[in-house]
């Protein structure tokens, strides 16, 4: 006997926790009762209906695995009507889920299946080894390359996340392409991981689990697994590291073709063409002078050899003169009174004074003597 919504869930009539809601909506019944939660039958024998429909024999398992394009969701629904799984898997009538997750702009291998009981078995494998290719921007030193390896908290809840093995798979022009492992069946964002650490993420690919490899399956296509194939991520975790290790060995042994070799020399040139355009290195003005700086030449005039003699600082041109500046400046007591310019007139303003009394004496009266001061007295 087990539980009603374990045999609902592999009879593909809907999740387990959607069943547990079918159950108290009181839409399933045994034998003719209300079934309620914890109730257990058994498939043949006991008659299971969900919403008046006998359920009959179990569908057989199906495994796919599948390509998963960028910008589609990892379900097979949606509410708000974006793309999904399901409309690549129209042939398909039974009910199917995909085992985890990726994110919308992520891609690669995902696997779906109708097997409740062996998804569930999945994702608590703790050996499972998942396989990502990442293009970062820029080129990876070996600070870098460590500092990714070494891990972190992620999260609110300060996940610990570190990857199993870290190397670098390509060398492009102005960036990177990775290879990241990680170990267990626990949800990582791995472009939230990549972006905390300093890296500039421009696309992650999910080639591997365990040892299904992704190979050149396009993306949208699909294909039918055996259950051999599948029951060995299970039973047999440790041929996904062996094909891990196997894959770095063949990288490490291959030699390069002569092609990209050139490519590479060539990358290398620009790289560093590149880099002396934008580290260019100043001189300072000693430096391009060879000793002492001069300094430069700041008036906009004639040189001063070239101005002839300067005239007297302290003359001060008066007006109405016609012999020109008088000298002695400030200290000459003959002026001449300023000539009178006659401007625009309001009404009511008042009226000019004539000029005449421009620089008139001040009057003569006698200033009032002030109050002799009394003595000091204690």
């Amino acid at each position: 006997m087990e539980r009603l919504q374990k045999i609902l869930a592999k009879a593909g009539i809907s999740s387990r926790r959607k069943a547990e809601d079918l159950i108290r909506e009181g839409s399933v019944t045994i034998n003719g009762k209300v079934a309620k939660i914890g109730d257990k039958a058994t498939m043949g024998e006991d008659a299971i209906k969900v919403n008046g429909k006998l359920l009959q024999k179990l569908e057989a398992p199906v495994y796919i695995l599948f390509h998963k394009p960028k910008g589609v969701l990892s379900t097979m629904s949606d509410p708000e009507n974006r793309p999904t799984l399901s409309e690549f898997l129209t042939k398909f009538k039974m009910r199917l889920f995909p085992i985890g997750r990726l994110d919308f702009n992520s891609e690669g291998l995902l696997l779906l299946t109708n097997d409740g009981q062996f998804a569930e078995d999945l994702q608590k494998q703790s050996d499972l080894l998942r396989v990502y290719q990442v293009k970062v921007r820029g080129h990876l030193t070996k600070e870098e390359m460590s500092r990714l390896s070494r891990g972190g908290r992620m999260g609110p809840r300060h996940q610990q996340i570190k990857p199993f093995s870290v190397r670098l798979a390509k060398d492009l022009t102005n960036k990177s392409m990775l290879e990241i492992a990680f170990q267990g069946a626990g949800a990582v964002d791995l472009k939230t991981y990549l972006e905390a650490k300093g890296f500039l993420v421009e696309r992650i690919v999910r080639t591997a689990i365990g040892h299904l490899v992704l190979s050149e399956l396009p993306a949208g296509q699909y294909r039918i697994l055996t259950e051999s194939q599948v029951k060995a991520l299970i039973r047999q975790p440790e041929l996904g590291l062996r094909r891990l290790k196997e894959g770095e060995k063949d990288q490490q042994a291959q030699p390069l073709p002569a092609a990209e070799i050139e490519a590479a020399a060539e990358a290398a040139k620009t790289r560093e063409g590149i880099a002396a355009q934008t580290y260019k290195v100043v001189k300072s003005p000693r430096e391009r002078t060879g000793g002492r700086p001069t300094r430069p030449d700041r008036s906009f005039g004639p040189r001063s050899s070239e101005r002839g003699d300067r005239p007297f600082r302290n003359t001060r041109k008066t007006y109405g003169s016609e012999s020109g500046p008088t000298p002695g400046g400030p200290m000459d007591k003959k002026r001449s009174p300023r000539p009178f310019t006659k401007k625009f007139s309001r009404p009511g303003s008042p009226k000019p004074r004539p000029s005449g009394e421009f620089g008139a004496p001040r009057s003569s009266t006698p200033r009032r003597p002030s109050r002799p001061r009394k003595p000091f007295s204690r």
